[in-house]
């Protein structure tokens, strides 16, 4: 009986292990999908990856950084 409970338990621990690493896999290829697609000019975001001053003004501050227009 306590060699039934044991190998129960260490079956568990391996299917939550596994569902983990599952897990971890499917946020990396999320990320990486992430830095792959720009976001859109005048989102309110400026993601420098794909954006700077000179690509969108509106979102990276183009004349002094401020964010009301003049």
């Amino acid at each position: 009986m306590k060699y039934l409970r044991v190998t129960a338990i260490a079956v568990a621990l391996a299917a939550v292990s596994i569902g983990f690493g599952a897990a971890s896999a499917v946020d990396n290829n999320n990320n990486e999908q992430g830095a792959s697609f720009c976001a859109r000019c005048g989102d309110g975001v400026c993601a420098k990856s794909c954006e700077n001053a000179q690509t969108c003004p509106r979102d990276c501050g183009g004349g002094g950084g401020g964010t009301t227009a003049h």
